[in-house]
Parts: C-alpha cells; sequence; structure tokens
C-alpha cells in the first residue's frame, strides 16, 4: 500500500543469470533468486491490478547480472578479465535510471544487464 501511495515508487531486486540455469553447485542459490523474480513478477502484477484506473506510479522491475564487479575486485587481480560482470557503477546506473521512466512501461520487467 506504501509503494502504491508514492509518488513515484520502484521495486528493484538484482537477480542472476543462474536462476534460469540451476546447477548442482548452485541449485540453492538459483532457487532463491528464482523465487524472488517469481514474488517481483506478482508483486508488477499486483501493482498493474491496483492501479488500472489511475495513472500508475508503482512498478516492480527484475534486473539480472552474471555477477558483479567492483575496483577492489579488479584491484586485487589486475590480470583477471571478469567477462560477463556486470560493474556496479553501471547497476546503480540502471537502477537509478527507472525513476526517470514511465511506470506503466517498466512495470514487470526483467532486464539483463550486460557489460
Amino acid at each position: 500500500d506504501h509503494l502504491l501511495a508514492s509518488a513515484g515508487s520502484r521495486f528493484v531486486i538484482v537477480s542472476a543469470l543462474g536462476a534460469a540455469k540451476p546447477t548442482a553447485g548452485n541449485a540453492a542459490y538459483a532457487a532463491s533468486k528464482a523465487a524472488a523474480e517469481a514474488w517481483t513478477a506478482a508483486m508488477a502484477d499486483s501493482f498493474a491490478k491496483q492501479q488500472k484506473d489511475s495513472e500508475p506510479t508503482a512498478a516492480a522491475v527484475t534486473l539480472v547480472v552474471k555477477a558483479l564487479v567492483h575496483d577492489g575486485m579488479r584491484a586485487a587481480d589486475p590480470d583477471k578479465t571478469f567477462p560477463g560482470y556486470t560493474d556496479v557503477r553501471d547497476l546503480a546506473a540502471e537502477t537509478v535510471a527507472l525513476w526517470s521512466l514511465d511506470a506503466a512501461a517498466i512495470n514487470g520487467d526483467k532486464k539483463v544487464l550486460a557489460p
């Protein structure tokens, strides 16, 4: 109710590519990410239904990454290239940008971030 009452709220989770392709070694992690994605999709559905007669202001979005990387990781292992990783600054920029987009247009989105 509080998110719907806000003039422009966003609920955002960061998920992992591994949620869609669980392995024996990451099954519990993948299951928890998949559950969080399902919960976020259900929240988006609820937002859409509750805002159908008004201008939508709330949106629930999933951002998906392979893995995250930051400057400290690069400094600790300067020879590593971190292929497919998303820089934390790029994730932050994507997250902040959600508030400049129309809630109805992004509600329920699942966006894979690529470096």
